[in-house]
């Protein structure tokens, strides 16, 4: 994918084999920038960006994540917990997903022996 920014002399190329780094100095173009894609999330196609695919313009609409409190990734968000699974779910292959449902029913096993024996103890300190 790459993505035109007319205020920006240069296009950004994104794929999956690597990590983009945009580092804007100036404040103003930053906030632009930020505030511009935050726009096409929202409402659409916008004049000064545009995403294009192969052949095409791309619709980036709901499709745009923006963390402007880089310490708040509000993984406590509905929405937020069904994109990061379906993310892991998409990337993981079959064999890594049997190795995690079985560390899971390991973990689940522990918890059961542990709230199970604390139960019995409770039980027995309580006839006492």
């Amino acid at each position: 994918m790459k993505l035109n920014v007319k205020y920006f002399e240069n296009s950004i190329v994104f794929n999956n084999t690597e990590i983009n780094v945009l580092e804007i100095e100036n404040k103003a173009m930053f906030y632009r920038f930020i505030r511009d894609l935050h726009s096409i999330n929202s409402y659409g196609v916008y004049e000064d960006i545009q995403f294009f695919g192969e052949d095409a313009e791309i619709n980036m609409i709901n499709k745009l994540k923006i963390y402007v409190d880089f310490f708040d990734f509000q993984f406590d968000s509905k929405k937020s917990i069904n994109d990061i699974s379906k993310y892991a779910s998409s990337s993981v292959n079959e064999e890594d997903k049997d190795k995690i449902k079985s560390l899971y029913n390991k973990i689940i096993k522990s918890y059961e022996k542990i709230l199970g024996l604390s139960v019995n103890y409770k039980l027995a300190v309580s006839k006492l």
